[in-house]
């Protein structure tokens, strides 16, 4: 299977429907479905005694999803718009899973008007998976990894995805390990706890992912990049009802209830050039106070990172070498932590969202700054930045 092309034809078809607008728009109706059948297969897998069903038969997907059901296609619109969402978004909290999916579904609008789209979408959909190998979706989170790349490359919400790359890299040479408690405080689409996961079944052949999952934690502000995290977490054998939530990890009665706990990893790519308002900067001790989210995240990372604790996040030019609060940070970091890499990326990297430069900085707490290695990634021979059509690779 090709996927390249079955990505294109599949949002092609999306582009008939005159309800749906934008990249952004398209995906989030495709990512959707794309939860539903996810939850489907997990309904179908979970072999435990005593499991509550999540779906009821009329709603599960095979039902709903049925051409031969409708007499008129028009009722199809009409079914999820007044019954499958609602029923979704009011799910009682019998199971974190429950709570997960009522959670999404209390956000999810459905722009699509055309039932002949909505029927060929859910045709694409049941043939990735049929495709794919039962235990690994390998088709589908290939898919699902293209079309996130895709909102980068159309510069819309391309915040929320970190190349490939650059997640792989840095869950290789953090190392997780089996029992890391592992968290990505700004975890957009769900990247690096991917990268992470993937780290692990190399090490660990027989690895169990949705049991491992309880060592996965994430925190996403947004609710688009919510949706889309944990629909390419459950394509992914990763199971993010446990610790996998939306809000702000900088709003500090968000994390005193949520995650009081100590982290033996933080990978992470906070969002730079993005501010937080008065109420959210106050949680910090005035002489390091920033209107920066990502000075904010590194003083979050200094006070929820085990001793001996591992990091690898990505910042900007500026945090090392600015003055005032981002100085005053960085010195407490180097007292703190013990930086022993930065990495520095080529230009493009983040094209076209941002062309700031950019470093990896690899840390372990507990013991202070004493020497650091610098790297310097060149692009690859013949370019000159890496764009949208040129990307950098691991």
């Amino acid at each position: 299977m090709n996927i390249l092309s079955y990505t294109q034809q599949m949002q092609d078809v999306l582009r008939k429907d005159p309800g749906v607008d934008g990249d952004a728009q398209r995906i989030t109706q495709i990512s959707w479905l794309l939860f539903l059948k996810s939850i489907d297969g997990f309904e179908k897998n979970n072999k435990k005694e005593n499991y509550k069903k999540i779906l009821d038969n009329q709603f599960s997907w095979d039902n709903w999803t049925n051409k031969e059901k409708y007499k008129d296609q028009k009722e199809l619109i009409s079914f999820i718009n007044l019954k499958l969402i609602k029923y979704l978004s009011t799910l009682k909290n019998i199971s974190p899973i429950h709570k997960l999916v009522s959670k999404i579904f209390s956000n999810i609008n459905n722009y699509m008007s055309s039932p002949s789209v909505i029927f060929e979408l859910i045709k694409f959909i049941n043939v990735l998976y049929s495709k794919s190998d039962n235990n690994k979706n390998h088709y589908v989170g290939e898919f699902y990894e293209k079309i996130l790349s895709n909102l980068q490359e159309a510069g819309n919400a391309g915040e929320f995805y970190t190349p490939r790359a650059l997640t792989d890299l840095i869950s290789k040479l953090v190392n997780i390990k089996k029992d890391d408690k592992i968290i990505d405080f700004a975890c957009g689409t769900g990247g690096f706890l991917i990268s992470a996961m993937e780290h692990l079944k190399t090490n660990y052949p027989n690895l169990d992912t949705f049991d491992c999952s309880k060592n996965f934690y994430g925190v996403e502000k947004k609710t688009s990049p919510y949706l889309l995290c944990t629909t390419n977490l459950l394509i992914n054998k990763i199971n993010p009802a446990f610790n996998v939530l939306q809000g702000n990890m900088l709003d500090q009665s968000f994390n005193e209830k949520t995650y009081e706990k100590k982290f033996d990893v933080i990978i992470t790519n906070p969002p730079f050039g993005a501010t937080e308002d008065i109420s959210i900067q106050n949680n910090f001790s005035k002489e390091l106070q920033s209107k920066d989210t990502a000075d904010l995240f590194v003083i979050l990372l200094m006070q929820i990172l085990k001793d001996k604790g591992r990091a690898g996040i990505i910042l900007p030019d500026g945090f090392l070498y600015a003055s005032g609060s981002k100085e005053r940070i960085r010195k407490k970091l180097l007292k703190e932590c013990n930086i022993h890499t930065i990495v520095r990326l080529p230009k493009g990297v983040f094209n076209p969202y941002t062309n700031i430069a950019t470093n990896i900085i690899f840390l372990e707490k507990g013991s202070p700054t004493k020497k650091i290695w610098y790297f310097q990634q060149f692009t690859r021979p013949g370019i000159k930045t890496y764009s949208k059509t040129k990307k950098i690779n691991l």
